[in-house]
């Protein structure tokens, strides 16, 4: 029976400790608002709304919700809730001219991620005028050695909004630069892509989410940058956040403190009698 004993409080301490492991594997959605008189560094100054985050109202961000797993800080989605739609009713995430740009490392424009969405297959531009470069397949892109002087893709005078103020201001990374395509959107597997979808909340509210696959491991450092620009340019998100203190929850506590005590009293158990 002491052998049958022994084998039951292992059990037992390793199932505790296993789910004081799993209960860290979380997700947590970080709410964050940011600065509406913030544009991107590298275009402040250009034009009469270089300081203001939108020159129309479609759409109108107000604030971002990042959703990532506790433990590895691997990022999950990115929604921007927003008071006006973007883009066509119904809406076609296919058609969605916006770029978002990541920079996992830290805060500023050194962009290692990059999300291009609405891009026409085979164009060099959208639209007439609006922008030269564009990248011609929608997809999620590695960033290498971004120069925030040469790698952008900006708005031309003349263009839609570019007379308003906007020409200058950033619209994409050029196809020129140094990128690596490691995953499509709205694809069949969501595992292995970033899939775009658009909610009407029905109180005049709306939400923009980027979701990212399991496999794509994208995975937040203690700070980081998040940045959008639709290519109509009416409106500039550009977000500098930090991640929270990551203290266990205290049933994680109570679990793992539970797994200990069962090898310290197995332990006890087999120690000689004194």
């Amino acid at each position: 029976m002491k052998k049958y004993g022994k084998l039951a409080i292992t059990l037992v301490a390793g199932w505790c400790m296993l789910q004081a492991g799993q209960a860290l594997a979380t997700s947590v959605t970080l709410p964050l608002a940011y600065d509406t008189a913030i544009t991107f560094p590298t275009y402040a100054g250009i034009g009469p709304y270089a300081t203001t985050d939108s020159v129309g109202d479609n759409p109108d961000v107000q604030t971002i919700s990042i959703t990532i797993d506790d433990q590895t800080h691997r990022l999950q989605s990115i929604t921007f809730n927003m008071t006006s739609p973007v883009g066509s009713t119904p809406f076609d995430p296919n058609t969605m001219l916006a770029s978002l740009y990541i920079n996992t490392t830290g805060w500023g424009e050194n962009w290692n991620y990059f999300v291009s969405s609405g891009a026409a297959p085979g164009s060099t531009g959208v639209g007439d005028g609006w922008t030269v470069g564009h990248i011609a397949v929608n997809g999620l892109y590695k960033v290498n050695n971004f120069d925030p002087t040469t790698d952008y893709n900006t708005v031309t005078a003349g263009s839609v909004n570019g007379s308003l103020g906007r020409a200058g201001n950033a619209n994409g990374i050029s196809a020129t630069a140094d990128l690596l395509q490691i995953a499509g959107l709205n694809t069949s597997n969501p595992d292995t892509s970033v899939q775009l979808a658009k909610v009407d909340n029905g109180d005049g509210t709306y939400s923009l989410t980027y979701s990212f696959g399991a496999s794509l491991s994208i995975n937040l450092g203690d700070q980081f940058t998040i940045g959008w620009t639709p290519y109509c340019a009416n409106d500039v998100v550009y977000l500098r956040g930090s991640l929270p203190g990551t203290a266990p929850e205290p049933v994680t506590m109570m679990l793992f403190g539970a797994g200990l005590a069962g090898l310290a009293g197995w332990r006890r158990r087999l120690s000689p009698t004194r």
